[in-house]
């Protein structure tokens, strides 16, 4: 038997057995996975369209006010910060803190922001915002629904 005719049996007879462990459980009414046969309702879910998240919002960078509040992570010309991966966790802490009153939580994500991300500059104003968005279009346009801000802070 050539070696293209062996792999072709051993496809089939791997999807022989595939099939055969998929009816079994369907039958026996197992919902559990057997390695490496998985179920796959993974896939069928799909996440909300809408979506928010909170960031914060630059309105006065070394005692200069900017014309249009710029969010952090389009503030590349003001901060090396931009892209550091734990600004939206920080900022998500924040914002959650900020609707929940958790005055403590407040003080130590404040405290994260001027101290970590804002630490280049020598003063600013910025406020903590709460963005939501369409999934989809914000891909295309960086377009946000709603913009609500939460709260104002400044950094000395």
């Amino acid at each position: 038997m050539k070696r293209t005719n062996r792999l072709i049996a051993g496809v089939c007879a791997l999807l022989v057995v595939h099939a055969g462990v998929v009816v079994w459980l369907n039958v026996a009414g197992d919902s559990s996975e057997v390695f490496p046969i998985f179920q796959w309702d993974l896939f069928s879910s799909v996440p909300p369209a809408a979506s928010r998240d909170f960031t914060i919002r630059l309105v006065e960078v070394d005692g200069a006010t900017l014309d249009e509040p710029v969010f952090f992570s389009e503030a590349r010309e003001y901060l090396s910060t931009t892209r550091n991966q734990d600004a939206p966790i920080v900022f998500n802490g924040l914002g959650k803190a900020l609707e929940d009153d958790a005055l403590l939580r407040q003080a130590a994500s404040l405290e994260l922001v001027n101290g970590r991300f804002l630490a280049e500059l020598s003063s600013a104003r910025y406020e903590v915002v709460r963005r939501h968005y369409n999934v989809l279009e914000r891909v295309e346009c960086e377009c946000f629904d709603d913009v609500v801000v939460l709260g104002e802070f400044a950094k000395s």
